[in-house]
């Protein structure tokens, strides 16, 4: 037995009665399988208005799917947004570290720069990516963007 869902999303600027974006979305279900037909590669996508009991039934969550395909093409389609922009999931740490013991924050990865700060132990640091040896760009919880000794710090819990 197979059941699907078709949906369409319409996103109209309600002052000018203009049609911003028209997309369409599918999903599947055949016996135990659910299939979602197209891409679905928006990182950071919501989807609060799906809900209300449809996840309770087959054709429910089908449609579901439908919805939130139909949605994450939307996004990606009117390029707002896109991978990698503050607010998506892919610009979130992927790690987090602790200062294990008062560390330097300095303006570049040498020990005799200019110290932005010195950040107390217990200091939660999100790395950039960046290193240079045994120095790691962070930026702390006030979004200071500084070089720290990375054998003063361990992973977060």
């Amino acid at each position: 037995r197979k059941s699907e869902a078709n949906t369409v999303l319409s996103l109209t600027n309600v002052r000018t009665t203009e049609t911003l974006a028209v997309t369409e979305g599918y999903a599947a279900k055949r016996d135990t399988s659910f299939a979602v037909g197209g891409a679905f590669g928006v990182g950071g996508i919501g989807a609060g208005a799906v809900g209300g009991g449809y996840e309770n039934t087959d054709i429910g969550r089908i449609v579901t799917l439908a919805f939130i395909q139909a949605y994450a093409k939307m996004v990606d389609e009117l390029g707002y947004t896109r991978p990698g922009d503050e607010g998506t999931a892919q610009a979130a740490p992927k790690k987090t570290f602790t200062a294990q013991a008062p560390v330097a924050m300095r303006v570049s990865p040498v020990a005799s720069a200019r110290a932005i700060r010195t950040l107390p132990a217990g200091s939660i640091l999100y790395p950039t990516g960046n290193q240079n040896g045994l120095w790691w760009e962070v930026a702390d919880e006030n979004d200071n963007v500084g070089w720290v000794l990375n054998t003063k710090l361990a992973p977060s819990q």
